[in-house]
């Protein structure tokens, strides 16, 4: 994908029209609509990200239905772990102004379908309150279609200049078909990060550093339980060394269906700094408590920012 145009406009296959949601939180307000309004009152703010220092903004959140809570169920404690779908994503034009290498490497990884491993840790921390600690969805694709796939073509070019004897031997066993043929067994591991990041690399390269706004769980009138993190991010290019600020809004819906299982609904949204929308990426699925865990990213993948979006469905139940 060469243009935020060529994003916005793509449509992805329609999934099965369920009913709709009859819950009343975020969740619905995200997937009611395209595009997404952010949920904080916003205040000039200085384009450095320092995490010695606060941020100088006011947060004031959406009044949506819902009791605040400071805890998650204390029966709750532990890791469950599962698979999480997307359901739906959406790219603005404006996702391909900072860095489009970068915004068109997203909408490549990620589109309405695929599947991730994911690992909720709730954990008390030291204290009585049973806290949800930062979240990844783990994805993999061919390293084919990663940020190293223009490396490892090179290697092979350099491989065959240095070594023509061998070209001559093996013939079509070094050729630029065979290396993209291996290339495509090897799995690239990349990751959604939902809530706080620190020190973090985008799929490009770009360094990724976030710093907490606002947080805050509410249990819903139907006793789900649901969790808005808004973070003020910096994301800076790898290549031109120049410097992106937006807020991330990240909400995580959590619905019991037994004692070691749990219903799942996640998105994630992504805003300027005057907080016009630029992307979000909508999620579902099921965790249990007795599943294994998602496995870990390597030193070399990255943290995923900005999704692309391509079609609104009503959200999976």
């Amino acid at each position: 994908m060469t243009s935020g145009a060529a994003a916005g406009s793509q449509d992805s296959s329609r999934l099965p029209t369920k009913k709709p949601v009859k819950l009343f939180g975020r969740i619905e307000e995200l997937c009611g609509h395209s595009g997404a309004t952010i949920p904080i009152k916003l205040k000039a703010l200085t384009p450095r990200m320092d995490i010695k220092q606060p941020l100088h903004s006011t947060v004031t959140t959406q009044v949506l239905p819902g009791r605040l809570t400071e805890s998650y169920p204390v029966d709750w404690a532990g890791v469950w772990s599962g698979t999480l779908k997307i359901w739906t994503v959406q790219f603005d034009q404006r996702r391909w102004t900072f860095d489009a290498t970068e915004a068109s490497q997203e909408a490549e990884l990620l589109k309405p379908g695929k599947e991730g491993q994911v690992s909720f840790n709730f954990s008390s921390g030291g204290s009585r309150r049973i806290q949800l600690e930062p979240t990844q969805v783990i994805f993999t694709a061919p390293m084919d279609e990663s940020r190293y796939r223009q490396s490892m073509q090179q290697m092979q070019q350099q491989m065959q200049q240095m070594m023509p004897g061998l070209q001559e031997s093996f013939g079509n066993a070094l050729n630029s078909d065979m290396g993209m043929q291996m290339m495509k067994t090897i799995p690239y591991m990349y990751a959604l990060h939902l809530g706080n990041l620190t020190h973090g690399t985008g799929v490009t390269g770009n360094r990724l550093e976030s710093q907490v706004l606002s947080n805050n769980i509410k249990i819903l009138p139907s006793g789900a339980l649901e969790q808005q993190i808004v973070t003020y991010n910096e994301d800076e290019s790898a290549s031109t060394g120049k410097r992106h600020f937006n807020y991330c809004e990240s909400v995580l819906r959590f619905t019991r269906i037994n004692r070691e299982q749990l219903y799942v609904q996640a998105a994630s949204v992504d805003y300027d700094r005057q907080g016009t929308f630029e992307s979000k990426v909508v999620l579902y699925g099921t965790i249990s408590r007795a599943a294994p865990s998602a496995p870990s990213l390597p030193s070399f993948p990255s943290p995923l920012e900005g999704i692309p979006w391509q079609n609104l469905f009503t959200m999976p139940q």
